[in-house]
């Protein structure tokens, strides 16, 4: 079983176990399985609104796991309270956004979990 599939199937176990997962949890299960996940100065976003930022420093090999992953287990994004990123320890350096469809200019963060669709 190759190394993705295994980082795959602990997102999809650990969602089971809490029912919704941050991105700080997946880059845990990332850290653990020594995927190298990180580029500074990358941010995901939806297409359709490139300045709701939910999270950064992610590569594309990184970011196309995870919507690998959303897809295989029919997961989806929810916005939360910036609490739950800062339990983890880490939060994004920019403005809070409001949600998912005001048209900002400038990046706003968003900050979501992802749970079972």
């Amino acid at each position: 079983m190759s190394n993705q599939r295994l980082i795959k199937n602990e997102i999809a176990n650990k969602l089971k176990e809490l029912n919704h997962l941050s991105f700080c949890d997946v880059e845990d299960i990332f850290e653990r399985f020594e995927f190298d996940f990180i580029k500074v100065g990358t941010g995901i976003s939806f297409p359709s609104n490139p300045n709701v930022i939910l999270w950064t420093g992610w590569n594309s090999e990184a970011t196309t796991l995870l919507v690998e992953v959303i897809e295989e287990y029919q997961l989806s994004f929810k916005s939360t309270e910036k609490i739950v990123y800062m339990v983890d320890g880490k939060v994004l350096p920019m403005p809070l956004a409001r949600g998912f469809e005001y048209p900002y200019k400038k990046e706003h963060w968003l900050p979501t979990i992802i749970v079972p669709a």
